[in-house]
């Protein structure tokens, strides 16, 4: 017999935070970029992929420009 997740416990798994690899979001985005500029997508579509690409996008700018400020912060002042 196999067990299966209430819809409740479902929606609770899929608000979990994912830990993956900054590169296969990169390759991600990639992937929309290709597959949107190849007609992939339906109008009615876009406004998904669109929001989808922005959430991916942001999260790894904001990753980038963390690092960017602790290695700003490690700096010596004489070399700013």
């Amino acid at each position: 017999m196999s067990k299966k997740l209430t819809e409740k416990e479902h929606k609770e798994v899929l608000n979990k935070d994912a830990y993956i690899k900054l590169d296969t979001v990169l390759q991600i985005l990639k992937c929309l970029d290709i597959a949107s500029s190849r007609g992939a997508f339906k109008g009615n579509e876009m406004s998904f992929v669109g929001t989808l690409y922005d959430s991916l996008s942001k999260g790894l700018n904001k990753v980038f420009e963390e690092e960017i400020n602790k290695k700003s912060e490690t700096i010596p002042v004489d070399e700013k």
